[in-house]
């Protein structure tokens, strides 16, 4: 077998011959491998040296180096790997069982470090694992941002396998048969990934907006934030990249030519999924039915009632009627 790694090729100079040139195939005779009690040519690990006196080529290249011409052939050997007997998913098998008892959940220095867009993706990813009940623990690293394979924090460590970032991570555990949307269908899931798309294009545009195009923000908050893990003048390399990284994704949003008020608005604009939740929210909670739990549900959660509150101000100020099933619904509680 042979393995092949472009990141640390050689590279080959003007003056390198060509060995690709020709696109014609040399011609490689058949070579019969020594038997095993030939002990001359077998070496603890499977591997054969094989003379190539009869091979047509003129150019070798051996141990990393540049090819070179090779004047006498008789005295090059080829090196080849003998593939082991044991196929790879029999030398490895995975224990299923004991996947749950190794998560562990990779993210920046939550006090000192974290950024506002990085802090809501991590604590993201920590609610929906123990809402679906998985221990893990958490390792915060200074340089977590660069252990993850996508750059992005947070990611998690399961086994053999890293995972970065919360749509990933859900794939993920889905593929363990662990999801907390197994009970809706097709359509019901797809809608729930147009609001979580929603979410991230508006918020984290607009929190990225803040921290990297703001100079307030920028000087106070982002930079000494980012930059306190890092020795002068790396902390202010990187930080520069970041922002530079930053501005360019907003710019291929159309955010970066928006003013701060304009984000604002962006942010304050109602979409069709608030209209969606103020149906819902404000019929609840102002129907009386015998069995109000689901109600009571509701108010449980105050960021819904009060969005439900201020639609209902801000759009529904003239009208009587909601105004009566707001009141009737206040006296039942």
């Amino acid at each position: 077998m042979v393995v092949v790694s472009e990141h640390i090729s050689p590279k080959m100079t003007d003056a390198s011959p060509d060995i690709f040139a020709d696109d014609s195939e040399p011609e490689i005779p058949e070579v019969s491998l020594p038997e095993e009690n030939e002990k001359s040519f077998v070496t603890e690990n499977n591997l054969y040296d094989i003379p190539i006196k009869a091979w047509s080529c003129k150019y070798i290249a051996e141990d990393g180096e540049a090819p070179f011409k090779a004047n006498n052939l008789s005295s090059l050997h080829l090196t080849i790997l003998t593939m082991p007997s044991v196929r790879l998913q029999d030398s490895f098998v995975p224990n299923e069982e004991s996947w749950q008892d190794d998560i562990r959940l990779y993210e920046p220095f939550e006090v000192e470090q974290v950024l506002l867009t990085d802090f809501a993706n991590c604590l993201a990813v920590q609610a929906y694992l123990k809402m679906c009940n998985l221990n893990f623990n958490v390792e915060m690293r200074s340089n977590a941002e660069f252990m993850s394979p996508s750059s992005q924090v947070p990611f998690i460590k399961c086994g053999l396998f890293v995972v970065s970032e919360l749509d990933p991570i859900v794939a993920f555990f889905a593929h363990k048969e662990v999801s907390l949307s197994n009970d809706l269908d097709d359509k019901s899931k797809g809608d729930m990934r147009a609001y979580m798309s929603l979410v991230n294009t508006v918020l984290t545009n607009a929190e990225q907006y803040v921290l990297w195009n703001v100079p307030d923000v920028l000087n106070s908050v982002t930079k000494p934030r980012y930059g306190c893990v890092y020795p002068w003048p790396l902390n202010s390399l990187l930080c520069w990249r970041k922002r530079r990284q930053c501005l360019s994704r907003l710019k291929v949003y159309g955010w970066l030519s928006k003013s701060l008020s304009e984000v604002y608005e962006e942010v304050h604009k109602p979409t069709e999924l608030d209209a969606l939740v103020f149906g819902h929210v404000f019929t609840l909670m102002s129907t009386p039915l015998p069995d109000n739990r689901l109600a009571s549900t509701v108010r449980n959660f105050p960021e819904l009632t009060n969005l439900s509150n201020r639609i209902e101000r801000e759009y529904f100020a003239n009208s009587e009627h909601m105004k009566a099933l707001s009141d009737a619904a206040n006296a039942a509680v």
